[in-house]
């Protein structure tokens, strides 16, 4: 089984739609345009794919990856098909980290796992201390006769 980094160039001029029936078709030749780091999931620069464990002897896979773009474009792409040995030692600098909706409803989820802190009620337990005790609490002075004064 094979790993590969392989980076195509459509040739003519290919419209959105012809884009995406190529990135279904190389999909089914078992490239993705994402690789996957620290249980994240990043797009690769344009043009760029990466096939896992594939069986497809590179020369052969080239061959169909120009298949499709002549099918799709009626041109042959430049193509480059790289082998590598550890998937996890690729070094792509940039790497913009993709944002689906499933992993920004995980993010939105994440904010309600940790349950919100439970309300202290110290000042209520010092209060039902104090009625306990034998002490009575202090009466506020001034203030109660500034509003019974305000009453009459």
């Amino acid at each position: 089984m094979a790993n590969v980094i392989c980076r195509s160039e459509l040739h003519g001029t290919p419209t959105r739609e012809q884009y995406d029936q190529f990135h279904a078709g190389m999909k089914e030749l078992g490239l993705e345009r994402t690789i996957t780091r620290d249980g994240k999931v990043f797009h690769l620069p344009t043009g760029e794919y990466l096939g896992l464990n594939l069986s497809t002897p590179l020369a052969l896979l080239a061959l169909k990856i120009n298949t499709l773009a002549i099918q799709i474009t009626c041109h042959q792409c430049k193509l480059t098909l790289s082998p590598v040995s550890d998937p996890a030692g690729i070094y792509i600098y940039g790497l913009e980290e993709d944002v689906s909706y499933a992993s920004q409803l995980g993010m939105f989820a994440s904010l309600f796992l940790t349950p919100p802190p439970k309300p202290t009620y110290s000042g209520f337990s010092a209060l039902a201390t104090l009625i306990g005790s034998e002490n009575t609490p202090p009466q506020p002075t001034g203030i109660l006769d500034f509003l019974n004064g305000m009453k009459s």
